[in-house]
């Protein structure tokens, strides 16, 4: 018989003790995912309030402290594959129990801080780090647990981690090593927040260790762990104390943008910059002054960082201070407290970092008057040392200008028409840089939906050159379409000989030709973004048919969905072009965009019941029965009109009808007087003869019956209608199609009238 669904938690929770009790320790680490994974069916016994013990205590009661005794004996066994079980098995229980394992989990973090000091690997003590983070995330919530746990356990575990970081032998170029170091950081930047207080004696500490490895740099710590040491950086001025912190993060704003000047004046020092500041920065170095062999900086910089020298380290610390500048901008303050940014600083240092190209590529272009002034103190290798650093500046320098869009956006508009400039000058001057054409794709997809729909002409013909590399970037190409042209060689004595083309022959094999992408796929992931951007954002009249038709080319090749969706739904209100929704149904025909394009007036498909199904369907038999019943009472009307046109109308709708043919007889009795050639019958009887002279009397309307009367002769003849203009329904739909047609009264008269007309 299956068990009980109630017992079933129960029964899970017995059987992970037992495979805990009944497994040796070394042989843990084997079993302990598995038990990981079904731990989260016991959730309901584990976060279940306990009894305090006796003989009132239930059976789950005692299972869930017999399982929490085992792991706090396997926390401190002797083995290292003991205490790391018990380290996962920890982690799991507190995720899993809430406030009935946080109350009772005292033991634990004594025992996980005892791990930190013991020599276990660094995997170890990166899962340690991790559960007592998360231990003191979820105490916040109970204050209780706060004063019990978190604030007498916190201090040591500050201090173990910082003894870790400043240990020599953890300072090794290990992956695992960096990765703990990471960690330790990252853990710092979850708790500074929640615990400024406790935190604060230990700011000097942090802080030197921070210098440390944001010096160190991307060849020793990965992208993950620099990137939470600038926001740890950043957020140890919320440590500050009486609610100074929106002051320490104005000073600490203001000694970057401060460095990051000192450092500029040594790095460029190789040109004469024109740059002219705007908050009236002054520089350091003068063209007069008499110059090292090699910039440097011999002394701690206004943030603490320790001291370099060489123009690649002057670099690297001048992106450093950018990328810090990016983390202050976009990190949120843990006070809540408005700070200000003073955007006037950054784009004074944006505009001077982006002023700065190399003369080489200058010279290249027609339309550049001038080149930048050379310092003739500086050698030609500090030059040629800068021209190589440039676009890895240059991309940082973007890199800030986008963080500040996304933190900004519109606030930020008076000055994106100004940095376009700069940034489409440094693109055509830097495009060969993966770095620059990535930072400018990134930068362009952020500023384009703000300043793009009010683009003029001019303003959108210089993203040409953007367009054209971003369709390049995506397109794949032949790696070996070099290789296939063949090179000649010149002959060596002059001789006229012919010369030898020389070919790869794995060109001519074709398993040796692959397509493969040139480019990162970082830049090919910011190319994709930006494509379907050009078409949405910038106004479709003013795009050129060349330039639309290679992004529209460089989609259907790709096959990009969004770009195909843009170029159809943003068509030029003003050129004629195709249409690529044939393309993009074929290219993706389940689509429910491609669906919505293709049929956007398909009625709904509503789900229900049977019975909701017959009920519709009943419905619409009655509307048929009700329109079939008004459309028979309408041809009922009619027939009973053309009936009662038969029988004669009223004495009042007779006169009406008979009115415009007294007309008719007027007038024929007038043009007979007048014109001898119409013969006119008995006022009584006759109708008058139009001639051609005359104007033809307008048709009455088809859809009227019309009765015409005949007089009675003198003679007491029988009435009989001269002309019966009564009609039926299909009378009536027959005049309708003869609406040209001129009705010609006819003059009928007597035997008598004739013989006078021929005498």
């Amino acid at each position: 018989m299956a068990p009980v669904k109630e017992d079933y938690p129960l029964m899970t929770l017995r059987s992970v003790t037992y495979r805990i009790q009944s497994t040796s320790p070394s042989h843990l680490p084997a079993i302990v995912p598995h038990l990981a994974a079904v731990l989260p069916s016991c959730k309901s016994v584990l976060s279940a309030p306990q009894t305090s013990g006796g003989k009132d205590a239930s059976e789950a009661a005692v299972l869930v402290h017999k399982f929490r005794t085992k792991l706090s004996t396997l926390l401190q066994d002797r083995s290292i594959e003991g205490r790391w079980s018990a380290v996962v098995l920890i982690k799991a229980a507190i995720e899993l129990g809430g406030w009935e394992m946080l109350q009772k989990s005292k033991p634990w973090v004594t025992g996980l801080l005892g791990i930190l000091s013991k020599p276990d690997p660094s995997t170890t003590k990166i899962l340690t780090i991790i559960a007592l983070t998360r231990i003191f995330m979820l105490t916040r919530d109970f204050q209780t647990l706060v004063r019990e746990i978190t604030t007498p356990s916190l201090p040591p575990f500050i201090t173990k981690c910082l003894s870790i970081l400043e240990d020599t032998k953890w300072t090794s170029g290990d992956s695992g090593v960096s990765r703990l170091q990471s960690t330790i950081i990252e853990s710092f930047t979850h708790l500074i927040t929640r615990h400024p207080t406790i935190f604060r004696t230990h700011c000097s500490r942090i802080k030197q260790r921070l210098a440390v490895i944001l010096v160190a740099g991307a060849t020793v710590y990965p992208a993950d762990g620099l990137a939470a040491a600038r926001k740890l950086f950043i957020q140890l001025t919320c440590c500050a104390p009486k609610n100074g912190a929106q002051g320490e993060w104005d000073k600490t704003f203001n000694a970057l943008t401060a460095n990051a000047h000192q450092t500029a004046d040594k790095v460029f020092r190789a040109v004469i910059e024109e740059w002219e500041s705007s908050t009236g920065v002054k520089p350091s170095l003068n063209s007069a002054q008499v110059l090292d062999d090699e910039p440097q900086q011999q002394e701690p910089d206004l943030c603490g960082l320790p001291a370099w020298s060489g123009i690649y380290a002057g670099s690297d610390r001048l992106i450093s201070m950018i990328k810090l500048l990016e983390a202050a901008a976009i990190t949120s303050t843990a006070s809540g407290a408005p700070v200000n940014i003073k955007i006037s600083n950054i784009m004074d240092l944006l505009t001077r970092i982006l002023s700065v190209t190399a003369p080489g590529m200058s010279l290249r272009r027609k339309n550049q008057n001038s080149d930048m002034a050379l310092n003739d103190q500086i050698g030609k290798a500090e030059r040629s040392a800068l021209w190589i650093v440039l676009p890895d500046i240059h991309a940082a320098a973007i890199d800030f200008f986008g963080v500040l869009v996304e933190r900004l956006s519109i606030a930020l508009t008076p000055v994106i028409a100004f940095f376009q400039e700069r940034l489409m000058f440094i693109f055509q001057e830097e495009k060969l840089s993966e770095q620059v054409r990535k930072a400018v794709y990134r930068v362009l997809g952020q500023i384009l939906p703000i300043t793009g729909p009010t683009m003029t002409a001019a303003q959108v013909k210089n993203f040409h050159p953007v367009m054209i590399s971003c369709c390049e970037d995506l397109l794949p190409r032949d790696k070996d379409a070099a290789n296939a042209q063949p090179t000649v060689q010149k002959p060596a004595n002059g001789a006229g000989k012919a010369p030898q083309a020389t070919m790869n022959a794995d060109t001519f094999l074709g398993s040796a030709t692959k397509i493969e992408q040139s480019v990162n796929n970082g830049t090919r992931h910011a190319a994709w973004a930006l494509l379907p951007i050009f078409l949405t954002q910038l106004p479709s009249q003013l795009l050129e048919n060349s330039m639309r038709s290679r992004i529209e080319s460089t989609a259907v090749l790709i096959q990009h969905k969004e770009a195909l969706l843009a170029s159809v739904l943003n068509m030029s209100p003003t050129k004629i072009m195709a249409s690529l929704l044939p393309l993009l149904a074929r290219l993706f025909p389940e689509a429910p965009e491609v669906e919505a394009l293709l049929r956007p007036r398909m009625p709904v498909l509503k789900k229900g019941t049977f019975d909701d199904a017959v009920d519709n369907v009943d419905d619409e038999e009655d509307d048929e029965d009700d329109e079939e019943e008004s459309e028979r009472q309408s041809d009922a009307g009619a027939i009973g009109q053309s009936n009662d046109a038969e029988k004669g109308f009223p004495a009042a709708d007779i006169a009406r009808a008979i009115e415009p043919e007294e007309q008719y007889v007027d007038q024929a009795l007038t043009a007979a007087t007048v014109n001898p050639v119409v013969e006119v019958a008995s006022a009584e009887t006759g109708l008058g003869k139009r001639t051609s002279v005359d104007p033809a009397p307008q048709a009455p309307s088809p859809k009227r019956a019309r009765l015409v009367e005949t007089a009675s002769s003198s003679n007491e003849k029988d009435v009989t209608p001269v002309t019966t203009a009564t009609t039926t329904a299909g009378a009536i739909e027959e005049d309708d199609d003869d609406d040209d047609d001129v009705e010609i009264p006819t003059l009928i008269m007597d035997q008598d009238e004739e013989s006078e007309g021929e005498e």
